[in-house]
C-alpha cells in the first residue's frame, strides 16, 4: 500500500480527491466530531480571465469560513 500511496502522490489527482474526500476526526470532552470536507477547494485559485483568488486563514480550522483576497493581473492592452 505504501508504494502504491507514494506513486498516486505523484500525481496531481490524489491531493485534489483527498482534499475533497477526506473526513478528520477529533476527539474532546465532548466525544468524537467528524470535520467533512469544505464544498468548495481551499488552495489558490485562477480563474478564466486571469485572477487569483486566494484562501486567507488565521489557523488551522477547516471548520471556519475562508475570507478569500481576489487579485487581477494588470490589462496589457
Amino acid at each position: 500500500m505504501r508504494d502504491h500511496l507514494f506513486q498516486l502522490l505523484g500525481t496531481s489527482f490524489f491531493p485534489r480527491w483527498k482534499e475533497k474526500h477526506q473526513v478528520r476526526l477529533t476527539f474532546s470532552g465532548r466525544g468524537p466530531t467528524l470535520h467533512l470536507p469544505p464544498p468548495y477547494s481551499i488552495v489558490i485559485q485562477e480563474s478564466e480571465d486571469g485572477s487569483w483568488h486566494v484562501p486567507t486563514t488565521t489557523g488551522d480550522d477547516i471548520e471556519k469560513p475562508r475570507q478569500w483576497m481576489c487579485t487581477t493581473r494588470k490589462s496589457s492592452k
